[in-house]
C-alpha cells in the first residue's frame, strides 16, 4: 500500500484527485494527505514519508497568500535542498494550464519525475495519472518483496558459545560461509547454501550469540525468527551427558523433549534449603522428530559422522561415537553435583543430558510455532569433574550430524 501527498490550494481538484486515486487503486482515505501551500506540504514530508507527491505547479508558498505561477517548481526545489524532508519515490505534477504544462515539462523531466496536463472537461488526466500510481504501487511492492526475501532464511542454526561456533563452521566447509548483517538491527550472523536431497536449496542463517543460558538463547532465537521467518531453527554445541543407556564423551544427543529443572519454590526447613520443583517439559514438534528419526534409522548416519570426526582429527584414541534420542532438562547452572543429577534422574529415568540453554529455545518454538531440534555433542559427564577434552569433538560432532540430516533427512 503507497501513501500519498496532495499539494494543491484548490479544495476542488484536491477532492477530485482524491476520489480518482481511491477509485482507481483502493487507496484508503487514511494513506492520502493534503497540503495546500508549498510550506505546509514541506512540512508532512519532513514528518512522513509518502511514496508519491501529486502537486500543483501553480502554488502559494504559504496559506492566504497569492498563488505563484512557479510555485510548483520552488517546491521541488525546495524539497530537494532541505536535507530534512523524505524524498518520495515520485512526484506527479499536474496542471490545467498548458502553458505552465510546456514551460515546466523539461524541469520535471530533469528529476525524472511526471508532469501531467489536465484539461478542463476531459478525462484523460485521470488515466495518466493512475499510470504512474500504479507503476510507483507495483514498484514499491516488488521492493518490499525483495527486501523480505533477502532476510528469509529455510534454516536457523544456533550456538551459544564461541567454540561451538567454530566447529560448527569447520563442519558444514568453512570456505562456504558468509558474513552478513540482519536487519533492522545489523546483527552480524553468517550465511551459507545446502542442496539436499529433496532437490531443495536451504539457505541457512547461523549466529553465534556469545553467552550461555536461557535467557540470552531465547531472547536471539526470537529476534532472528521475527526477522528472518525461517522454516525451522536447529541448535548444536555442548552437553553434559548423564550416565544413562552407555552415553559417553563424544556421543551426541538429540532432544525429543527438553524440561526446565530450575523452576519451583526454594524452601527452608530445619535449616536445610530445599527447591520443591515444578515439572515443565516442553516436547518436540512431532514432524520434524519423525524426520531425524527416520534419518538415523539409517546406520550410515552415525558411520559418517564418525568419518568426518576421525577425518578433521578429533577422534579420541579409537572411539567411535554414538547418537542418541531421548529427554534433556535444562537450568541455569554449570551442573557439578552428582546429588542434583540423582535427582533429576529420579524425576525422568530416562535423562540422557543437561544444558544451560535447551529450555529457552524450546520456549520460543513453543510460542512462535516454529519447529525447533536440539542436537549437542556430550563434552562431559554431569556432576563429574570438567575439563574441555572433549569440547571441540563435540561440538564438531553435532554439528556434523546436523549437517547430514539438513543434506539427506530434511524436508521443509
Amino acid at each position: 500500500m503507497i501513501k500519498v501527498l496532495i499539494v494543491d490550494d484548490s479544495p476542488q481538484k484536491t477532492n477530485q484527485v482524491r476520489e480518482t486515486i481511491m477509485a482507481g487503486y483502493n487507496i484508503p482515505d487514511d494513506m492520502i494527505d493534503t497540503a495546500s501551500s508549498q510550506c505546509e506540504g514541506r512540512d508532512k514530508m519532513s514528518k512522513e514519508a509518502y511514496d508519491v507527491v501529486i502537486l500543483d505547479l501553480v502554488l502559494p508558498f504559504a496559506a492566504n497568500e497569492e498563488p505563484e505561477p512557479d510555485g510548483g517548481i520552488k517546491f521541488l526545489r525546495l524539497i530537494e535542498q532541505n536535507s530534512t524532508t523524505k524524498l518520495p519515490l515520485q512526484v506527479i505534477g499536474l496542471t490545467e494550464y498548458e502553458e505552465e504544462y510546456n514551460n515546466n515539462k523539461e524541469e520535471f523531466n530533469k528529476f525524472l519525475f511526471q508532469l501531467v496536463l489536465r484539461k478542463q472537461g476531459e478525462s484523460a488526466w485521470r488515466d495518466d495519472l493512475l499510470r504512474v500510481v500504479g507503476f510507483v504501487s507495483r514498484a514499491k511492492a516488488s521492493m518490499l518483496e525483495t527486501i523480505q526475501e533477502r532476510d528469509k532464511y529455510d534454516i536457523l542454526i544456533l550456538c551459544a558459545l564461541q567454540e561451538e561456533f567454530a566447529e560448527l563452521q569447520k563442519a558444514f566447509d568453512l570456505n562456504t560461509w558468509k558474513k552478513v548483517k540482519v536487519t533492522p538491527n545489523e546483527i552480524v550472523a553468517y550465511e551459507t547454501n545446502i542442496e539436499s536431497a529433496y532437490v531443495k536449496n536451504y539457505r541457512i542463517l547461523a549466529y553465534c550469540i556469545n553467552k550461555p543460558g536461557v535467557i540470552a538463547t531465547a531472547a536471539m532465537a526470537s529476534y532472528l525468527i521475527n526477522s528472518c521467518s525461517p522454516k525451522c531453527v536447529f541448535m548444536t554445541g555442548i552437553t553434559g551427558g548423564v550416565q544413562n543407556d552407555g552415553i559417553k564423551c563424544g556421543d551426541v544427543v538429540i532432544a525429543e523433549s527438553i524440561q526446565d529443572y530450575a523452576t519451583g519454590k526454594i524452601q527452608e526447613y530445619a535449616e536445610e534449603i530445599t527447591l520443591l520443583r515444578e515439572i515443565h517439559q516442553i516436547p518436540v514438534e512431532p514432524r520434524i522428530l519423525a524426520q531425524i528419526a527416520d534419518f538415523l534409522s539409517d546406520a550410515r548416519a552415525e558411520t559418517t559422522m564418525n568419518a568426518e570426526i576421525r577425518n578433521n582429527h578429533l577422534q579420541h584414541q579409537q572411539e567411535y561415537y554414538n547418537i542418541h534420542r531421548g529427554p534433556t532438562v535444562c537450568g541455569p547452572f554449570v551442573m557439578a553435583s552428582e546429588q542434583m543429577v540423582e535427582q533429576l534422574k529420579e524425576d525422568d529415568r530416562k535423562v540422557m543430558a543437561i544444558d544451560m540453554e535447551g529450555f529457552g529455545l524450546m520456549t520460543v518454538s513453543y510460542y512462535l510455532h516454529v519447529p525447533v531440534l536440539w542436537i549437542k555433542g556430550v563434552s562431559d559427564m554431569a556432576g563429574a569433574k570438567k575439563d574441555d577434552n572433549y569440547h571441540a569433538t563435540a561440538s564438531f560432532a553435532s554439528a556434523a550430524l546436523l549437517r547430514g540430516f539438513i543434506k539427506d533427512g530434511l524436508d521443509v
